[in-house]
């Protein structure tokens, strides 16, 4: 029988707080003229102890974990049994598209290991990324989202490039400000306080070198006339245009001001946020001083 939607459990070895961090690693990237030192993050990981180094984008915003099609191309001629565990019969929803399961797969974040999963292969997405043991670099090939952290803690040491996974919020965490989110699909929704007013924010770990991004007509109520930048960025495989002005107004999350003094717009992401109920998007660049927790099982938004 066909499933719309599959559910995996993710069971996390029994090992101390202390040994369950995972590195991360920040990722650049030249958007235009400007190069940003951290574009997006990676997780390193290892995927049925295949002989590689592959890595993950860290993605909040997404709402599936993913495999590439293309990037795990020449993976899937060297290891058809890999091939052999994608199901056509279960998919999910991605990009209006049903995307088919790749099952039972052993995979460890770090040095984090998992048991049986399973992943969306994103068909005809990303590009190929040639098999070499002897390079240094690791290989890109999909995307880790929430239901990786799903009834977990999700610890996220921006100063220290380093998550962790924990079943309890640990003591020296529990100082940290907490504030109540909602969530959908995984997606976290955490609220702002902008021009004085009360907003709901997507926090998406995706969205790397955006603090804050909205409509043009939310940007123009909180910021300076002149546009600042252009920029075409690539969102899950299409170009699209993002412009940024300086805040003239006050943007805090609880008592604390944000660390930019820019917002970005985009008027691709207008549906998106009109179905989301949000009135925009805030990501890493806000809380790079800060260890942000995410308490998935009680629905709470710590930073420390």
């Amino acid at each position: 029988m066909k499933k719309s939607f599959f559910i995996f459990i993710l069971l996390f070895c029994n090992i101390s707080f202390s040994q369950n961090w995972i590195p991360f690693q920040w990722e650049g990237d030249s958007i235009g003229k400007t190069y940003f030192d951290k574009a997006w993050i990676s997780i390193p990981i290892t995927l049925n102890e295949l002989p590689y180094k592959f890595k993950m984008q860290f993605d909040l915003g997404a709402v599936h974990s993913t495999l590439y099609e293309n990037n795990i191309q020449d993976l899937l001629i060297k290891y058809p049994d890999l091939k052999q565990r994608i199901d056509t019969n279960s998919y999910v929803w991605i990009q209006n598209t049903k995307q088919p399961i790749m099952q039972n797969l052993q995979i460890k974040l770090g040095d984090l290991a998992t048991q049986k999963y399973e992943l969306a292969v994103f068909k005809n997405h990303g590009t190929v990324a040639p098999l070499d043991t002897s390079n240094s670099n690791s290989i890109l090939i999909g995307t880790i989202a929430p239901d990786f952290f799903q009834n977990k803690m999700l610890i996220i040491d921006y100063p220290n490039a380093r998550l962790c996974i924990s079943d309890s919020i640990p003591n020296e965490y529990k100082i940290a400000s907490f504030s109540n989110f909602e969530q959908k699909y995984g997606r976290i929704f955490i609220h702002f306080n902008i021009n004085g007013k009360d907003k709901r924010l997507m926090f998406d770990t995706g969205s790397s070198i955006f603090s804050l991004i909205t409509t043009r007509r939310r940007a123009n109520q909180i910021a300076e006339r002149k546009i600042i930048d252009k920029m075409v960025v690539n969102s899950w495989g299409k170009n699209i245009n993002v412009y940024s002005k300086k805040l003239d107004k006050e943007v805090k999350f609880g008592t604390t001001n944000i660390s930019s003094d820019k917002v970005y717009y985009c008027n691709k992401y207008k549906l998106l946020f009109f179905m989301l109920k949000i009135w925009g998007i805030t990501g890493n660049a806000n809380f790079l001083e800060n260890t942000v927790i995410v308490d998935y099982k009680n629905g709470k938004f710590g930073v420390k």
